[in-house]
């Protein structure tokens, strides 16, 4: 029931350090479909605004993690390497 959730008390019982992992997202469903011709076309546009920075920005969070992602695995791969080399590392 809607009544009975506290998104604020769940964000302060989560971690600091994980704060990153979890996340939530208040969302208004009493209006699930959007009637986009009740609105002028000066309306749409800014709304098209939006999303494109919404947009933008999501790509760039998912650029981001990508990026770490793929240092990570360069990084693991050269030590994995230098392990085969030294002959530490069974293959």
């Amino acid at each position: 029931r809607s009544s009975d959730e506290k998104p604020l008390v769940l964000k302060l019982l989560w971690k600091a350090d994980k704060e990153d992992a979890q996340c939530y997202c208040l969302r208004d469903h009493t209006e699930p479909f959007i009637d986009w011709n009740s609105f002028a076309v000066a309306e749409l546009l800014n709304f098209l605004k939006m999303l494109e920075r919404e947009e933008t920005r999501h790509l760039e969070k998912v650029r981001q993690m990508h990026s770490l992602y793929r240092e990570q695995l360069i990084v693991t791969i050269r030590e994995k390497f230098i392990e085969m080399s030294e002959g530490t590392v069974a293959v």
